[in-house]
């Protein structure tokens, strides 16, 4: 009797211990496709910030250019087109800057969302699953007790 109440303690504490190494592992899991999200992001900034930088450096040189083929036309035509240029791409590099961010984010919170609902997905038959060994446990324990109780009257009539 005392065997099979150790087995089934075994057995309880075995399954508490494996559902928490599940939970461990998905939390785990989840944070590493987060990182990962996260990362992929990082990187397309990053590519995205590389490509205006050269298109940025492409056109600083073309401007260069430029002035050097007409040095005959007038410094101040000169200064007011360099100036327009840069005006447009701030404006153009602010404007892709902004729409990249906007885009990045909307991405991410999809990203977010998605992975959230296959975590609830996934949460919900386990806290199901939980409440079953606990309902499980509290039998088990209640059981013992009365075990326990029966094998001490038995114990104290066979001392008498």
């Amino acid at each position: 009797m005392a065997d099979q109440l150790e087995l089934i303690k075994q057995v309880v504490e075995a399954s508490e211990t494996k559902l928490l190494g599940c939970i461990e592992a998905s939390e785990t899991k989840l944070l590493g496709c987060i990182e990962a999200s996260e990362t992929k992001l990082l990187a397309r900034i990053e590519v995205g910030e590389a490509t205006l930088m050269t298109r940025i450096e492409t056109s600083e040189t073309n401007m260069l250019k430029i002035v050097r083929e007409s040095r005959a036309a007038s410094e101040a035509t000169l200064m007011a087109r360099i100036e327009a240029s840069e005006t447009n791409m701030l404006k153009f590099i602010q404007e892709s800057r902004a729409a990249s961010e906007t885009m990045l984010l909307e991405r991410i919170e999809k990203s977010e969302t998605t992975m959230l609902k296959e975590f609830r997905k996934w949460a919900v038959p386990i806290k199901a699953r939980e409440r079953v060994f606990e309902a499980s446990l509290t039998g088990f324990s209640e059981r013992l007790e009365v075990i326990e109780e029966r094998l001490l009257d038995l114990e104290e009539k066979r001392k008498q």
